[in-house]
């Protein structure tokens, strides 16, 4: 299996480091490519260093991925004017980056604010949701990447059942879904340890490949990172996954792209040299357990 493995890039990531050793280190570790966050302000703002950065990670040979805007939108709430505004922010944030060059993917979050159980929130979610996934997937017609719904570790967003079904309800469309394994630890703590249901962490991933692996391959990229009950995006190890296990489930879902998004440690303060050392572990793990 031919798995790719990649690092998150922000605008915070150049506070103190210049654009080019930025690139030289990721150029030095062997990175096969980088998911880029264009949230606020990317690209309204230094989109001169955005482009830069694109480009010569092309040039390199790296990939690109992207991560789309997602603070204080909403493309998932039943109120028209907002899920649009949020769609037309996304859009506007997107379309330049895409004349850069061929992107890989691009992730969304499904987010709304409401309560999924009141009334008929639900349906009115789903169908809201559905509706933004068609108009983002316009979005990338004739071109190379596809759209990716990211699962979260609260409300709505959390609810992989409900992603998996309206993602399995769109025909002709390039949507796909993005599993993010700390988000849904999270999510298992917050929603689901307890329940009865499960006896681990381990139990519900187990059931939740199974779940998405009849997605027919439309989960191509899978999120890593620790979680230790409050906080998440921790260096692998740091928290309470055991990422044996993780290792050898998800590749049932052969995913293409492999992300270590990693922002955070409990021991020190974590530098683009740490996220690209777990990167580097993370090919030596593929070779013992990826088929």
């Amino acid at each position: 299996m031919n798995i790719s493995i990649g690092i998150p890039l922000w605008i915070g990531n150049f506070k103190k480091r210049r654009t080019s050793t930025l690139l030289e280190l990721i150029a030095m570790h062997g990175i096969d490519y980088v998911e880029v966050s264009i949230d606020y302000p990317w690209p309204q703002y230094r989109y001169s260093e955005l482009r830069e950065t694109i480009q010569k990670l092309l040039d390199q040979g790296v990939g690109i991925g992207l991560h789309a805007p997602w603070r204080d939108l909403a493309i998932a709430s039943p109120y028209r004017d907002i899920r649009e505004a949020s769609l037309r922010i996304i859009a506007r944030s997107i379309e330049p980056v895409l004349e850069i060059g061929e992107l890989l993917y691009i992730v969304v979050h499904p987010t709304t604010h409401q309560r999924v159980e009141i009334a008929e929130n639900r349906k009115d979610i789903l169908e809201s949701f559905k509706e933004s996934l068609v108009k983002l997937s316009k979005l990338v017609e004739g071109r190379s990447p596809v759209i990716l719904v990211e699962n979260l570790s609260r409300g709505f967003g959390g609810d992989l059942t409900s992603i998996v079904d309206v993602v399995a309800s769109l025909n002709n469309v390039k949507v796909g879904i993005c599993l993010d394994v700390g988000h849904l630890a999270t999510y298992y703590k917050r929603y689901v340890e307890g329940s009865g249901y499960y006896s681990s962490f381990n139990d519900y991933l187990d059931d939740v490949v199974t779940a998405l692996s009849s997605l027919n391959n439309q989960v191509p990229l899978v999120h890593l990172h620790d979680i230790d009950g409050s906080s998440e995006h921790l260096l692998p190890g740091e928290g309470v996954l055991d990422f044996k296990h993780i290792y050898k489930k998800i590749w049932v879902l052969k995913p293409r792209y492999v992300l270590y998004e990693v922002f955070r440690s409990k021991k020190k303060r974590i530098s683009i040299e740490d996220v690209l050392s777990t990167a580097g572990a993370g090919k030596a793990w593929i070779k013992v357990y990826a088929p």
